[in-house]
């Protein structure tokens, strides 16, 4: 079962991706963590969502990884429920973190193509993914680079949507589904 959850900043969409996986899980739940610590609000948010996990009754291994998702899917067992948290920011590190990709059709389509590979092989090897994602920017025309980030992410999420059981936004704590509603229903 694949579940795309997408939504606003700060709009429920991990408790909701959160609450999808305790339904799911027979017996361990992946959380896949894309986020850096770079300031101390983002330092809090992983200490919230961090305790969070601890106090559920869901046995929680967390994995850090914030690039090159296919180092860790050797650590992914076929019965684990994984959620990757987040989309986003995975895209975000991918394409900014180490070099300038964006700059190029070549480096932009590179980092779109390894992170499509690489979510194909968490796709195959695990019964149940939940992705999380932001909708961000419904404004005009934006510049670079921030376009080309839009852009790409856009594309992600039509792929991932193409591929999920379950699309889901999420909008104040509230869950609209916009996909296979049925499929969730225990």
């Amino acid at each position: 079962m694949i579940i795309f959850i997408s939504g606003g900043v700060r709009s429920g969409k991990s408790r909701a991706a959160e609450n999808m996986i305790q339904t799911f899980c027979t017996k361990r739940a992946v959380y896949i963590a894309t986020s850096r610590q770079t300031d101390k609000e983002m330092k809090n948010r992983i200490q919230l969502h961090q305790k969070e996990r601890q106090a559920a009754n869901t046995p929680w291994v967390t994995i850090e990884q914030s690039v090159e998702l296919q180092k860790i899917l050797p650590n992914i067992q076929s019965d684990d429920a994984v959620l990757l948290d987040c989309v986003t920011n995975w895209l975000a590190n991918e394409l900014f973190l180490t070099e300038k990709r964006w700059q190029t059709k070549e480096g932009k389509q590179s980092v779109v193509c390894h992170m499509i590979e690489a979510l194909d092989k968490l796709f195959a090897q695990s019964q149940t993914v939940v992705l999380v994602s932001n909708e961000l920017f419904e404004a005009g025309l934006l510049e670079e680079p921030t376009y080309s980030y839009m852009h790409m992410l856009g594309k992600l999420h039509q792929y991932i949507v193409e591929k999920a059981d379950v699309a889901i936004c999420v909008e104040a704590g509230l869950s609209r589904f916009k996909k296979g509603k049925e499929c969730v229903s225990k």
